[in-house]
């Protein structure tokens, strides 16, 4: 699995975040989406994503929730998947961007968390749901 994750280019909303970020490319092993599951978990991402289809997660319960994860995320492409744990605030929807007042997302960025194992598993789950 190639992930390409662009920080710069045409097309690219510079940021807090991203202005002193330029591309790179992570060669990943294929991830677990069982796996994934558990780290979505174990990193408490159900604290403000719902899950569409998954009944035995908790509900959120912080004070912003987050986007439902359901088939349109799991259409997106691996490198945007991955750049959404990483850099959260590198795509931001204007319904959301309005929502904050134009400020990023409220999304911890997961970029000093997050294993490489982890990564490929979380977008390996992220992309199975149905």
């Amino acid at each position: 699995m190639i992930l390409i994750l662009t920080f710069a280019g045409s097309g690219f909303a510079q940021t807090a975040q991203t202005a002193n970020m330029e591309r790179v490319t992570l060669l990943l092993s294929k991830g677990s989406p069982e796996a994934g599951r558990r780290t979505f978990q174990d990193l408490l991402c159900t604290s403000c994503h719902r899950v569409q289809g998954e009944t035995r997660f908790p509900k959120p319960f912080s004070g912003y929730e987050g986007p439902v994860l359901g088939k349109k995320k799991a259409a997106q492409t691996t490198s945007d998947l991955a750049m959404s744990i990483l850099v959260p605030s590198h795509k931001v929807s204007e319904d959301l961007k309005k929502k904050l007042k134009g400020s990023g997302s409220p999304m911890t960025d997961y970029s000093d968390v997050v294993t490489f194992r982890q990564l490929a598993d979380l977008v390996a789950y992220l992309g199975s749901i149905k």
